[in-house]
């Protein structure tokens, strides 16, 4: 079953309602995309059968020749993988486990170039979002604890591994988490935005955010999260100490992905099938892309990175999108069950392919 952060978070309200990181082996099932070439199906990281690989357990300048993008699966068959980020030296990721209320959701990460995933915190009940720093990976568990009840927690642990540390109980089904300076931010899927230290101490409740799904983003001058409320959710904004919150934007079509970056706000709208951004002092979005069934983006410089899931028999694919003076979106991959969670780093582009349960890395970007 496709699972999506945004439509875990949404099962999740409807139960209790009846109702990024900042701008954040084997082969999968499937045929692979036309432009990737065929998977290699060794036990180590896959990649594109075009170049010749040095037979080593990672890939590197030897797998993949300059300037010719190069397909890798970093970690296949994971349990409902949900969430990725990437670190500096590894990609990490949360798994949901298998929806049955047993603890078997994790924390795992796997080196940016390859190897065999590691395990960092197991017996989890149902771990939903993910975001790092330099030093730790801080991760929000909504603790399988429906019907308003209030279980979840806020955990952190260093990002070579260790003992977690919980840094928030009690929470109300905790999704989306975002880590900006000293602070780690997350929004209560009922309504309430939060903070607290990254070295701990007494968590301050924001806002009361209003109920929804949807990615939160933080960076100097505010807090933005997205309310999915079905056709008719919003951006919504407040100062980064806390305070009354605004719509910035409103009646947008299930919104999902939301990203910052250096011209203003970006998010995706999956029933409208668009790419939208809101530049600083903006009242009125502007329309950069139409996509099939848009989900995660990301904004990295002047280039948006963005999933599309697949849809009435449409393949799942990656593209981006230069935002110079706009342009014509790009490809970047093709063939993929359902992409979502998506990062990039300074040459790579990462993602979860949730049907195939894969962690996936395109290089370059």
């Amino acid at each position: 079953m496709r699972r999506s952060a945004s439509a875990l978070g949404l099962l999740v309200a409807a139960v209790v309602a009846c109702g990024g990181r900042l701008a954040s082996d084997a082969t999968p099932p499937g045929t692979p995309s036309p432009d990737a070439g065929s998977l290699a199906t060794d036990a180590g990281p896959t990649v594109d059968a075009a170049p010749a690989t040095d037979g080593g357990s990672t890939v590197d300048a030897a797998d993949c020749p300059t300037g010719s993008p190069c397909l890798v699966t970093l970690a296949s068959g994971q349990n409902n993988a949900v969430a990725l980020a990437v670190g500096p030296d590894a990609v990490y990721w949360v798994e949901w486990g298998d929806d049955s209320g047993k603890a078997d959701g994790a924390v795992m990460k796997v080196p940016l170039d390859g190897g065999t995933p590691i395990v960092l915190a197991s017996d989890r009940p149902t771990p939903s979002s993910i975001a790092v720093d330099a030093t730790s990976v801080y991760w929000t568990d909504q603790a399988a604890n429906y019907g308003g009840k209030a279980g979840g927690m806020v955990e952190k642990l260093p990002l070579a591994g260790g003992t977690a540390v919980t840094l928030a109980s009690g929470q109300q089904n905790p999704g989306s988490i975002a880590v900006y300076g000293t602070n780690v931010y997350w929004k209560e899927i009922l309504g309430a935005i939060h903070s607290v230290p990254t070295e701990g101490g007494t968590p301050t409740t924001l806002a009361s955010g209003g109920a929804g799904t949807g990615d939160l983003v933080v960076d100097a001058t505010g807090v933005y999260w997205v309310n999915a409320l079905g056709l008719n959710g919003s951006i919504m904004q407040m100062p980064l100490g806390g305070g009354t919150p605004t719509a910035i934007v409103s009646a947008i079509p299930q919104p999902s992905g939301l990203a910052l970056g250096p011209a203003g706000l970006y998010w995706t709208s999956g029933a409208a099938g668009t790419i939208t951004m809101l530049a600083p002092g903006d009242t009125a979005p502007k329309t950069l892309a139409s996509a099939l069934s848009p989900s995660g983006i990301v904004v990295d410089g002047d280039v948006a990175y963005w999933a599309s899931q697949s849809q009435a028999g449409a393949e799942g694919s990656l593209w981006s999108l230069a935002l110079a003076g706009g342009g014509t979106p790009t490809q970047l991959v093709s063939g993929q069950s359902a992409p979502g969670s998506i990062a990039v780093d300074a040459t790579s582009v990462y993602w979860i392919d949730q049907d195939s349960g894969s962690v996936m890395k395109q290089t370059p970007k």
